[in-house]
């Protein structure tokens, strides 16, 4: 395959999977966002404390046409608003793609990369002490479950309604 039909395809492969992930979340975005760690109290149609910059009074989460849609005017006169994926990128500092990557995984939508398995090249294989080194150290061991369950919040407890 030619590499410009690869970056072709790799393009159509993603709009495509926002596409599914975005009809997959219309309507859902309370518990979406709440599954996803933004405070249920944000989650209403009220003025309230921002859960992203942590203002006072200066965010609202208005949910139009079931798309998640937030204000936060950000203590001056700019005002950031957006649907639910910019949400999440405004609360965690996360990028639209790893947004999408997260709300996708939660609703169960494949991602493309998912189809195709590549091979990671031989590595080296990790020794006794590669092994037994985090469990000597707890607050190592924690920073690696936190970094799992960050990127992967499928894997923590959730209630889908």
């Amino acid at each position: 395959m030619h590499s410009t039909n690869l970056v072709r395809d790799t393009r159509t492969d993603f709009t495509n999977y926002a596409a599914s992930v975005k009809a997959a979340a219309s309507g859902r975005w309370p518990a979406i966002l709440s599954d996803l760690g933004v405070p249920e109290s944000a989650l209403r149609n009220r003025h309230g404390p921002c859960p992203g910059c942590g203002g006072k009074d200066r965010f609202r989460f208005d949910n139009r046409d079931g798309r998640g849609t937030f204000i936060c005017s950000q203590g001056g006169n700019d005002e950031l608003a957006g649907d639910g994926f910019a949400l999440l990128e405004h609360c965690f500092g996360l990028s639209f793609a790893d947004a999408l990557r997260r709300v996708g995984d939660l609703l169960n939508v494949q991602h493309p990369s998912s189809r195709v398995r590549i091979l990671a090249p031989l590595r080296t294989l990790p020794t006794a002490t590669d092994t037994v080194a985090p469990l000597r150290d707890p607050e190592r061991a924690w920073r690696a479950i936190n970094v799992v369950l960050n990127l992967y919040p499928a894997v923590r407890p959730h209630v889908v309604l």
